[in-house]
């Protein structure tokens, strides 16, 4: 029970702190998705249905936020991770550098194509008098985001198996297992 309050508050936390803070500064409020990023490693880890939880409670948090159609950030979270934990689970057995950082670089280009998508449908449908468009400006904007997010998954992988060996040597009752 306590485990899951803290799961929750974590995602709170997480989602507001990038929408309040992040939002202040112009390079992580444009270039760096932090639920994003931490769905994307809890699914790497194998935690698969925390990562999806966390995905859904960001992505409507950022629906509370924005002034986008209900239901737009959500799906655009929880729907890459679901492709994204297929394709994992079936293409990849290992968890390589080179899985991880094609995950992280499909789930953002996938987060971005589904909210574009969105946007345009719900305009033609008339639910919304805003339009989207790309152009270049948008397309270095995702360059550079991918960069981020490239950098920021691998820094995040290789210092939790960094931690990840420490923790288990030093606890490790026996020195030959």
């Amino acid at each position: 029970m306590l485990k899951n309050s803290f799961f929750a508050v974590a995602i709170i936390l997480t989602a507001v702190f990038s929408i309040s803070f992040f939002g202040n500064f112009d390079f992580s409020r444009n270039y760096i998705n932090l639920p994003l990023l931490i769905s994307v490693y809890l699914i790497i880890q194998s935690h698969y249905e925390r990562g999806f939880i966390f995905a859904a409670g960001a992505g409507l948090i950022f629906d509370m936020y924005s002034s986008s159609t209900a239901g737009t950030y959500t799906l655009a979270m929880v729907v890459p991770l679901v492709v994204m934990f297929y394709a994992f689970r079936s293409l990849f057995a290992r968890k390589s550098m080179y899985a991880i950082i094609l995950m992280m670089i499909v789930s953002t280009i996938m987060y971005h194509l589904f909210i574009w998508g969105l946007t345009e449908f719900f305009y033609l449908v008339n639910w919304r008098e805003f339009r989207s468009s790309i152009n270049s400006d948008y397309i270095i904007s995702l360059c550079v985001q991918l960069s981020v997010h490239v950098a920021l998954i691998v820094c995040i992988h290789a210092l939790s198996l960094l931690v990840g060996r420490h923790v288990v040597h030093r606890f490790r009752l026996n020195p030959r297992v």
